[in-house]
């Protein structure tokens, strides 16, 4: 008998254990946020330098005027891609003013002592339908329903980074050059519910799995355009660049 009750206290003891330990959720799981290590280094070995003194005017990379900001990587993909361009400009051997806003900025010296202007502009697409929204009973008020929001499936982004080059003085472009983002899928999950979308967004889970990916696509992204930044091919841009300048009413003092 005494085995018995033995066996049955010993079942009871793992039920409950199983109990316990099912009750613990995702929730209840705590996740280090991992942020995107946006950052590109030139390669410093067998790198091709300027074959002349080419100086340029960087402008600080944007969105297409198309492309709306809840749906791009966000600000520091960005503010990174400015910082990586001027590297890269450095480790080509090139000069450059900048980064500045917009062409309007430029002032009548900066047409005349620089040879080219950099535009970097970045088109996003994303889609996927995978923020869900659920209605739950309010427990604290009979008959009425909370709606909650969630992560849960598959996210695609894709599009492209467009470089410009142009002559200072007539921004007559000389060079366009198109990074394409390849189609990237991935299922994307939050950690919690939440009762408002802006609050998902916020889910720790949620911006990792963003991060992981855009890290990887920013990576990708610079490594083909410091491959078009050519000397060779931008030596042929300057000289035509500077044949645009001769010919309109630029006067060099």
């Amino acid at each position: 008998m005494k085995t018995i009750k033995h066996l049955f206290s010993s079942v009871i003891f793992v039920i409950l254990i199983i109990l316990t330990v099912s009750s613990v959720s995702m929730q209840d799981v705590v996740v280090e946020r991992v942020y995107a290590n946006y950052d590109f280094e030139p390669p410093t070995e067998n790198v091709e330098k300027a074959i002349s003194k080419t100086s340029f005017i960087l402008m600080r990379p944007q969105l297409a005027a198309n492309v709306k900001k809840g749906v791009s990587p966000g600000k520091s993909f960005l503010d990174n891609m400015e910082s990586d361009f001027s590297e890269m400009l450095i480790a080509r051997g090139f000069t450059y003013k900048g980064p500045l806003d917009n062409y309007d900025e430029l002032v009548y010296s900066d047409k005349r002592d620089h040879d080219l202007v950099m535009e970097v502009e970045l088109y996003w697409e994303t889609k996927g339908d995978y923020i869900k929204s659920s209605d739950v009973n309010d427990l604290f008020d009979e008959g009425t329903t909370v709606r909650y929001y969630e992560a849960k499936g598959e996210c695609t982004y894709q599009g492209k980074l467009n470089i410009y080059l142009s002559e200072p003085f007539t921004h007559t472009k000389v060079f366009a050059k198109s990074v394409q983002i390849p189609s990237t899928s991935f299922q994307v999950k939050s950690q919690k519910r939440y009762k408002s979308i802006v609050e998902l967004e916020k889910d720790v889970l949620y911006n990792n799995t963003f991060d992981r990916n855009y890290e990887k696509t920013y990576k990708d992204i610079l490594n083909t355009a410091w491959k078009h930044l050519d000397p060779r091919e931008i030596e042929t841009k300057r000289k035509e660049a500077n044949e645009i300048k001769k010919q309109s009413s630029f006067k060099r003092d």
